[in-house]
């Protein structure tokens, strides 16, 4: 992943010198919408105590970062280039080889292509998962949404732990 991003942002560079200077580099998780930044990681060194305090909310707006599952998007182009393969006549044993090309080590297994190619040639047209039914959930529940709610409402500062012990769910 890491390599990936690094050629990527090489080819930025090629196409434009100027990119790096357009990238905001932080080591934060958030930003606040004020303006303000975390004091914790800045340091202003001075010969003196300069003593200056500055009033502001406890809590205010910010903006989180948001990880995306690259490994998921790279799963729903290939399954959208095995459709298009399906829809082209190109058989499956090539839709693999141009996929292993494309995406490396990246791609699909065998076995998924295949069923994925089976399924698109079945009339399938949906590139996502169905939905799966798995055990059904007992701690989502509206009661117990209100509970938590009002710990949290009661302690600003109490962890998931504690939430899910004093309600006897499990975390995750």
């Amino acid at each position: 992943m890491r390599q990936e991003f690094a050629a990527w942002v090489l080819r930025q560079i090629d196409i434009d010198e100027n990119w790096l200077s357009n990238v905001l580099w932080t080591d934060d998780a958030h930003f606040s919408l004020n303006g303000e930044f975390n004091v914790q990681n800045s340091r202003i060194w001075a010969t003196e105590n300069l003593r200056i305090f500055t009033e502001m909310p406890l809590y205010q707006p910010r903006v989180f970062w948001i990880v995306i599952d690259f490994y998921l998007l790279k799963k729903m182009d290939q399954r959208t280039c095995i459709k298009f393969c399906v829809k082209n006549g190109i058989k499956c044993a090539d839709a693999f080889r141009m996929l292993t090309v494309a995406y490396g080590e990246a791609t699909l297994d065998r076995s998924n292509v295949y069923r994925w190619y089976t399924m698109f040639s079945e009339g399938r047209e949906d590139v996502n998962d169905e939905e799966r039914a798995g055990r059904p959930s007992t701690s989502r529940t509206d009661e117990k949404i209100n509970v938590v709610e009002k710990m949290i409402l009661a302690n600003l500062r109490i962890t998931v732990r504690e939430v899910a012990e004093n309600l006897n769910i499990s975390i995750g």
